[in-house]
C-alpha cells in the first residue's frame, strides 16, 4: 500500500497573516467583552450565548482553520482563485481591527 506523502502549504506566509489577524480581533474582541462589549458577527454572538467565552474562542479558531484548510484545498486547483481568496480573508478578520483598537483607547 502507498502512503500518500506530506504535501507543504501553498501559502503560508498568507495563511500565518489569516491566524494574526483572527488572534489579533479574538483579543481585542474579548477585551471589549470584559468592558462590557458585545460581539457584532452574528453567528460568533450566537456561539458566545450559548456556549460563553470558550465557545467563542472555538468557534472562531474553527473558522480560521476551516478557511486556511479551504484556501490550500482550492490551490491544488486553482492558484490564483486561492491567493485572491487568502487576501480576502485577510481583509475580512483585518476589518474590524481599526474601529476595535479605537474602542480600547477609549475605554483607558
Amino acid at each position: 500500500m502507498k502512503r500518500r506523502g506530506h504535501r507543504p502549504l501553498h501559502f503560508p506566509s498568507l495563511y500565518l497573516a489569516i491566524l494574526v489577524a483572527g488572534s489579533l480581533d479574538l483579543t481585542l474582541t474579548m477585551f471589549l467583552l470584559s468592558l462590557g462589549g458585545e460581539e457584532a458577527n452574528p453567528l460568533a454572538r450566537h456561539f458566545l450565548e450559548s456556549h460563553g467565552t470558550l465557545g467563542l474562542v472555538v468557534f472562531k479558531n474553527i473558522a480560521m482553520g476551516i478557511v486556511i484548510l479551504g484556501c490550500d484545498y482550492i490551490a491544488r486547483h486553482d492558484l490564483r482563485l486561492a491567493r485572491r481568496l487568502a487576501f480576502l480573508m485577510i481583509a475580512i478578520h483585518a476589518a474590524p481591527l481599526p474601529w476595535s483598537t479605537g474602542l480600547v483607547i477609549a475605554s483607558v
